[in-house]
């Protein structure tokens, strides 16, 4: 019973207790007509046999298989009853049951309908398309004759107007929503303005109005400082020509004011470079890596002393600076004197 009450819904199960009745019902037919067989052999055999002990064997014979048959009449009679009880109480339970199953499918299924017909009104999800359907285009020549028909049909311009009136109403609706999220101590000037934009797009959210509002302040002050710094640049230019302009105009002046001996002596002069200038230029000292510093250390370590004794200038405390300008001073008209009097006599043996 444990078995039966957990497969109702089977209906492969419930067929196979349907078999049994209609094999029973096949070996009934069987048996009668194997009785049937057996009635005419028997009076077939009391025509031929003539042996009285023999007749009487075969009539009691003949009362045993009768009782039988009737028994088994009665017996297959009895359970095709109950079975077809059975199969009678069985099929309308199985019946009631799937028809409660249909009823709460239906309840179920109507309360799935609200809820995606909910989701579908705040386009949170997308109703699905089971199948393909599309609506045959109308031709071009049946537009004109149509477009023509529906401006003058009433119904069809009410029906537009209606439309336009509940689309007005949902825009509002959904622009009090985005009105309702700003907080109250909001610019209304601000406010006001997205209302105008809104209008024009019905998908324009107040945060993706601030946010453009926002993008756009920063590109127009990322504009202004490229325009000033051109303007800078300009400037900057102009004043650079103004003065290759004066320093050309000056040159051509100096010129025609002295003579060219002069002249070339000016720009020479104006070409060296003066002692305050030389001295505020910064030196250009070649960068020097850490492993060239290291080694060139290790160079000096491996002579300890004597490398700054052969290599280096060694300061004497003790010499006084003076003299060392007057002794180099003394060396250097010594070698004048040298060469001048080897130059003059290299002269006076040419002549």
């Amino acid at each position: 019973m444990i078995e039966l009450e957990q497969k109702t819904f089977d209906l492969t199960f419930l067929q196979n207790f349907f078999t049994p009745i209609d094999n029973l019902e096949g070996k009934l037919d069987r048996l009668d007509s194997k009785f049937s067989q057996f009635n005419k052999l028997s009076e077939k055999l009391d025509n031929e046999l003539s042996q009285e002990r023999l007749s009487v064997q075969l009539r009691k014979l003949y009362e045993t298989i009768n009782t039988i048959n009737e028994n088994l009449v009665q017996i297959n009679q009895k359970n095709l009853e109950t079975f077809l009880t059975f199969q009678d109480i069985l099929v309308s339970k199985y019946k009631q049951l799937n028809i409660d199953r249909l009823e709460k499918l239906d309840i179920n299924q109507e309360d799935m309908k609200q809820v995606g017909l909910s989701l579908i009104g705040n386009k949170k999800t997308a109703k699905i398309i089971n199948k393909a359907s599309y609506t045959p285009s109308i031709e071009i020549d049946d537009w004109m004759d149509l477009l023509d028909y529906l401006r003058n049909n009433s119904l069809f311009i009410s029906i537009i107007e209606d439309i336009e009136t509940y689309y007005e109403k949902i825009l509002e609706r959904k622009l009090a929503q985005e009105i309702s999220k700003i907080p109250d101590d909001f610019d209304k000037n601000l406010i006001e303005d997205y209302k105008i934009a809104f209008w024009k797009n019905s998908d324009l959210t107040f945060e993706r109005y601030i946010r453009n509002i926002q993008q756009e302040q920063i590109k127009r002050e990322i504009e202004k400082k490229g325009e000033s710094i051109q303007e800078a640049k300009k400037k900057d230019e102009l004043k650079d020509l103004k003065k290759k302009q004066e320093e050309q105009r000056k040159l051509y002046e100096d010129y025609l004011k002295y003579s060219d001996r002069e002249f070339e002596r000016r720009r020479r002069k104006e070409k060296r470079e003066k002692l305050s200038e030389i001295a505020q230029k910064p030196k250009n000292q070649e960068g020097i890596s850490e492993d060239v510093e290291e080694k060139i250390k290790k160079f000096k370590s491996k002579f300890e002393n004597s490398f700054e004794d052969k290599y280096l200038i060694q300061k004497d405390e003790t010499t006084d600076p003076r003299n060392i300008v007057r002794t180099r001073k003394k060396k250097k008209e010594e070698e004048y004197q040298k060469y001048l009097k080897k130059f003059k006599d290299n002269s006076n043996k040419k002549d």
